[in-house]
């Protein structure tokens, strides 16, 4: 009877010492699990605060490219004022001259004492000069429609970001809830095979974590 009892504390001790390993493997693949999770939250993280920063940089970027435009186009505007005056001032003088015709010959003054190849050249770097105000005037169009561009891609640039951000902000909020939910369960878990280990070892006792 004795050999009896103690052959099936034995079995019991075995089939016990069975389960808590089982236990201990359970318990170790859900610890596993919350680490990987962890892993992931930690990366994530890591991202978010990369894009975080290259976000402020890039905001930062299109507050000083959208001052740089509003000067620009001030600027833009005073040359637009100043060429219009221009060209206004010469049709009016255009108009004028059309109106005296010819002048008289004691009119010319000191002109008429000039060569012609002078007179010429003299003509010619008038024109020249007025020139220099349409190439500008091409150039100054040129670099306002070129910064609304960078303005635009940038613009779209940023809202990628956030759209980007958000998305991580969203799925780190998930992987939270995920390695919650684990901790939880394994603690569920643990304490129930803890209760049920124990009433096996201590048949009329009870105990819980």
């Amino acid at each position: 009877l004795i050999e009896s009892n103690a052959g099936e504390k034995s079995n019991r001790l075995d089939t016990e010492q069975a389960e808590i390993k089982l236990i201990y493997e359970r318990v170790k693949k859900l610890l596993d699990i919350i680490g990987v999770l962890d892993f992931n939250i930690e990366e994530y993280s890591k991202k978010k605060a990369e894009l975080t920063t290259f976000l402020e940089k890039s905001q930062e970027k299109q507050k000083e490219l959208e001052k740089s435009l509003e000067e620009f186009a001030k600027n833009a505007e005073i040359f637009c004022t100043k060429i219009a005056n221009i060209q206004s001032k010469r049709e009016e003088y255009s108009k004028k001259i059309k109106e005296i015709g010819p002048l008289p010959a004691d009119a010319h003054g000191a002109y008429d004492k000039l060569p012609l190849k002078q007179l010429d050249k003299r003509l010619t770097e008038a024109m020249n000069h007025l020139k220099k105000y349409e190439n500008v005037n091409k150039k100054a169009c040129e670099q306002f429609i070129q910064a609304a561009s960078q303005k635009d891609d940038l613009s779209r640039r940023v809202n990628e970001l956030q759209k980007n951000e958000q998305a991580i902000k969203d799925l780190l909020t998930v992987l939270e809830n995920r390695r919650y939910e684990t901790l939880h369960l394994t603690f569920k878990q643990v304490a129930k095979y803890f209760s049920e280990v124990f009433r096996k070892l201590i048949p009329n006792g009870s105990a819980n974590l």
